[in-house]
């Protein structure tokens, strides 16, 4: 089995498929993730692919266990690179911050100073799954939350100068 396996090369990936009924259901095209095989014969002219079977599963066995420990399925709900008005390269980036979906975007945990394209992008989906009228308050709970982020922060910051001071008055003495 091992032997056939290292005369044809296979590769295993998800595509997006539309779920159709989902789609229609929410007013959006929702994807999900599908398991796909693609096998090159030796010599690489001819090309079999389709949708993983128990049987190729056990066929490749060692190839997909591999390709399955390196990835992994997205949550549910519209994959990023269906989304079209979110650039490619912010794209990769949320993926390598492990956000795959447009609704892990919604709910993910991000910092304005530190990610503010990926901030941005997070209001335009909260707006795009918005047509739920549910996710209009956190919207605004969201712009209210990170301006008081900003307002403690700065507290922070100005009670650290303070102890700073405080330490250096009682380290130094009085200080001229």
């Amino acid at each position: 089995m091992l032997e056939e396996e290292l005369k044809l090369w296979v590769r295993f990936e998800y595509r997006a498929i539309e779920d159709r009924s989902a789609s229609l259901k929410n007013n959006r095209a929702i994807y999900r993730e599908v398991e796909y095989y693609k096998i090159t014969l030796p010599g690489g002219n001819e090309v079999r692919e389709g949708e993983v079977t128990d049987h190729i599963r056990q066929k490749y066995k060692t190839a997909y266990e591999a390709w399955k420990k390196v990835h992994k399925t997205a949550e549910k709900g519209t994959d990023l690179k269906h989304w079209a008005l979110m650039p490619i390269h912010l794209q990769y980036e949320a993926r390598a911050m492990g956000i795959k979906t447009i609704e892990a975007l919604v709910k993910a945990n991000l910092d304005e100073k530190r990610t503010p394209n990926l901030c941005y992008y997070q209001e335009r989906a909260i707006e795009w799954l918005g047509q739920n009228k549910s996710i209009g308050p956190l919207k605004k709970e969201i712009r209210k939350l990170r301006k008081a982020k900003e307002r403690l922060t700065g507290q922070v910051k100005a009670l650290n100068n303070l102890a700073l001071c405080t330490f250096l008055y009682n380290y130094h003495g009085d200080i001229k």
